[in-house]
Order: C-alpha cells, then structure tokens, then sequence
C-alpha cells in the first residue's frame, strides 16, 4: 500500500485522462481538487470514470459543475478504481483548469 499524488494541467475541451489506475494494482481516490486558473472567467467542468472492466462502460461523477475563477472544487468522496479505469476531466475551456488528487494505490487482491 502506497500513497500518490497526480496532478495535471486540463489543456483541451474534450474529455483528457486525468488517472489511469496500473496494471496489477487497485487504487482508492480519496479527493480530487478542480483548481479554476483562467484569468478571467467562470468555468464549467465534467468528470467521468471509464470502467475498463464494464462493458457498459463510462459514468458521469461531476456534470457542467460551476468553478468561479480563482476558486476550486473539492470532491471529497473516496472513488475506487481496478486496473484500467480512467477518470477522465472536460472543462468548457481549453488550459482552464487544473486537477489534483490524492490516492492510495495497492496490490489487486482478486
């Protein structure tokens, strides 16, 4: 069992990996933080998760969530990952903002 940290800038408007959990390993999110960097507007953001081993596949966590300009959104409740799931991060503007999260990452027991 180890702790990580990711962080990344979003630098498009279409859905971008933010987290891909490893092969061999499952791994816990305990926050994820949305900074909102643009000099002068209000952001809209989107996060999903793509389920690699579902085949139905990807689900919204966060929807066209508001993020004044030069605050942030903290989404504070554990998300749980097996190898190969992706969250995926889409602002409505390009280099708008940028995320960070704290996970604790550990050997797949299944």
């Amino acid at each position: 069992m180890a702790f990580r940290n990711n962080g990344k800038l979003i630098s498009t408007t279409a859905f971008e990996d933010f987290y891909t959990c490893p092969a061999g390993k499952e791994a816990v999110v305990h926050a994820l933080y949305i900074a909102n960097t643009h000099a002068t507007d209000d952001i809209l953001v989107d996060v999903r998760v793509n389920i690699a081993s579902d085949t139905i596949g990807t689900f919204f966590i966060i929807q066209a969530a508001k993020i004044i300009k030069g605050t942030s959104l903290v989404f504070d409740k554990p998300i749980n990952l097996r190898e190969g799931d992706i969250i995926q991060i889409k602002p409505n503007i390009a280099t708008s903002c940028e995320a960070f999260a704290s996970i604790l990452l550990e050997d797949a027991s299944i």
